[in-house]
């Protein structure tokens, strides 16, 4: 699970060195950057639940968000095309990072939760 925890971190920070060319850089710097700073702590211990919590429910809401303004077409093309071919594709792209966020998230506030239940000598 550590190996997973730090692959996550780097997966996340390199999302968010890519992000330098969006057109709204700033808020998906920060959302890929939390994403990246929960995962390291989480290699050293359980993150505290309710930041991975909160974190996992706000990249959740936003991706529905974002996708519920898209083609489902959109969706099937995000993965044919290498490129940012369309606006569609990008945000079809940016709700897949944002699941991806939220599924990590709930799997680290899961943990937490777990070890905070379990007690330090658990």
């Amino acid at each position: 699970m550590q190996i997973v925890t730090v692959l996550m971190g780097f997966v996340f920070l390199f999302g968010a060195a890519v992000q330098y060319n969006d057109p709204d850089p700033i808020p998906w710097i920060l959302v890929y950057l939390a994403a990246a700073v929960l995962s390291f702590r989480a290699y050293r211990s359980a993150p505290p639940w309710g930041p991975a919590a909160l974190l996992a429910a706000g990249a959740l809401v936003w991706a529905v968000v974002i996708a519920l303004g898209l083609d489902p077409a959109a969706l099937r093309r995000m993965f044919g095309e290498f490129g940012m071919a369309s606006l569609e594709i990008e945000e079809a792209r940016e709700a897949l990072g944002l699941l991806i966020i939220a599924a990590w998230m709930l799997v680290l506030a899961l943990k937490a939760r777990q070890a905070k239940t379990q007690g330090p000598g658990a």
